[in-house]
């Protein structure tokens, strides 16, 4: 049986992505969510998009993921969006 991969995170990092997770998953206002996280509301929809592919990968479908590379961080060293 293969193991899956594990990923380490910090409170903050696990807070952000359920927060991501709740604005694909119901719908929340994007602009609350980025005042409650302090970041830019074009922030918190690149990181939806980024989450939606992911998911969609996990899951086998093709998505706009293999665009922005095999991970989160762009070729400019970005931080992943649950950082």
């Amino acid at each position: 049986m293969d193991r899956p991969d594990t990923i380490t995170m910090s409170m903050q990092e696990l807070d952000r992505c359920k927060v991501i997770e709740a604005v694909v998953r119901d719908g929340l206002m994007v602009w609350r969510i980025a005042e409650k996280l302090s970041l830019l509301r074009r922030q918190i929809e690149r990181f939806a998009v980024r989450y939606r592919a992911a998911i969609s990968t996990r899951i086998g479908r093709y998505t706009t993921m293999r665009t922005y590379g095999a991970s989160f961080a762009g070729a400019n060293g970005a931080r992943s969006p649950i950082a």
